[in-house]
């Protein structure tokens, strides 16, 4: 962005063989001529090639950053990767520290290492939520409380490793107690290039009129029109990437179910809009919208 300054929304690595380990651009206005560093480091999961995208995102555009490596030596056995979760006396909590509501959307992924990819996973999951083979979770609990259940990966070798894991559903918080200081209603256009050869466009709005530094709650709704998609196709919707919602297309239109956001506020947050599910190979990112200033 040759003679302009531009803002650094977020960055990120979406794999398990790069981890960012130092971050000194997101957030940060780079001057026209300046620069920031970011730190990447390569722990292989598996021997071979290993590719990734650095996700970076400069005034709501994505660029991406392509990531190999190389990884030697003997393939460690199959295993169930739980570093993202706690774990305690063999049963690992899939959504530590998350805000986990009863009927609202919850969505995670489960990892494997070792042994020899593509992977393929199987379990029964609580319900209201569905495992897909790829090891994608989404859905919305149904039951409150804790429920525990197994979930098994196979590799491409027929090897198979199966872990014990729980998910803790709670009620969703009541709103900001009476007298505090209560947030607005912002909303943010979506917008893209054109797709499938019509520009597609939509909207999200987040209401923070039952939120405060007191406590309570945020909702967040998010529409979209003219996607050139089959209808039944369903879109990926992420805050900030992080997954809050599906979108069923119905004429090319569609609305995301209200998703509770609990204790948040957004604040420069991106709502991001995608083709499909993530972990179909064709799903692209079709809006984004303007972080909510």
């Amino acid at each position: 962005m040759s003679g302009a300054s531009f803002l650094v929304n977020s960055a990120a690595v979406h794999s398990l063989d790069f981890t960012v380990v130092d971050d000194q651009c997101s957030g940060l206005t780079i001057a026209n001529g300046a620069s920031c560093a970011v730190s990447i480091t390569f722990s292989p999961t598996t021997t071979g090639t290993r590719t990734a995208n650095y996700v970076f995102t400069h005034n709501n555009v994505d660029s991406n950053v392509p990531l190999t490596g190389s990884g030697a030596g003997n393939t460690p056995p199959l295993a169930i990767d739980t570093r993202f979760m706690t774990c305690t006396n063999g049963v690992c909590d899939i959504a530590p520290s998350s805000n986990v509501f009863v009927n609202n959307f919850f969505a995670t992924g489960f990892l494997a290492s070792g042994g020899h990819s593509p992977y393929t996973w199987s379990g029964t999951v609580p319900a209201g939520l569905a495992l897909r083979p790829s090891g994608l979770v989404f859905g919305s609990p149904t039951t409150l409380g804790t429920s525990t259940f197994n979930v098994t990966v196979s590799d491409a070798d027929g090897s198979t490793a199966t872990g014990t894991f729980s998910l803790t559903v709670a009620s969703p918080p009541g709103p900001t107690p009476a007298g505090c200081q209560t947030g607005g209603v912002k909303s943010e256009a979506l917008s893209g290039p054109t797709f499938n050869n019509r520009t597609p466009s939509g909207s999200a709005t987040a209401d923070m009129t039952k939120f405060s530094g007191c406590g309570g709650f945020s909702t967040l709704s998010v529409s979209v029109s003219d996607v050139n998609l089959p209808d039944g196709t369903r879109l990926w919707v992420t805050l900030d990437f992080g997954a809050v919602g599906t979108i069923t297309l119905r004429g090319r239109s569609g609305t995301m179910a209200l998703y509770n956001m609990g204790r948040f506020g957004v604040s420069r947050d991106a709502v991001r809009v995608y083709s499909a599910l993530p972990d179909v190979g064709s799903s692209v990112q079709i809006l984004i919208g303007g972080s909510f200033v």
